[in-house]
């Protein structure tokens, strides 16, 4: 596998929503990660958690990964409520994991499995 990075534009009736990707591909181990970023005025309407489902499914049915994460900084509740409303499990706080203009902020990591798709 060649792919390094994936995105996806999230667009309703020709209007840029956001974005969802699979970056930080590991091929050898089949992990990514999952990134969103949803328009501030269209935050809360339930695109993100739709583009995470079917990006989760691209990821695990195309792609062939195992394993695909989502890293939210523990303050962005907004990116914690899609992790968890997508299904994803929460596994622990990594340190300093996000660099923001503020610096670095500790973040919540969810782990998505493709044998947990099975069922």
């Amino acid at each position: 596998m060649t792919l390094l990075r994936s995105v996806y534009s999230i667009k309703r009736t020709n209007q840029l929503i956001g974005s969802v990707t699979i970056n930080q591909l590991k091929p050898d181990m089949k992990i990514g990660n999952i990134g969103y970023w949803v328009r501030e005025s269209k935050q809360g309407l339930g695109y993100a958690h739709e583009a995470v489902l079917a990006i989760k499914q691209f990821g695990f049915h195309k792609l062939k990964l195992l394993r695909l994460e989502i890293v939210a900084a523990i303050d962005n509740k907004p990116s914690n409520r899609v992790a968890i409303k997508s299904g994803a499990r929460f596994e622990y706080v990594d340190k300093q994991r996000i660099q923001l203009k503020s610096g670095y902020v500790d973040a919540n990591v969810y782990g998505f499995f493709a044998s947990k798709e099975a069922t």
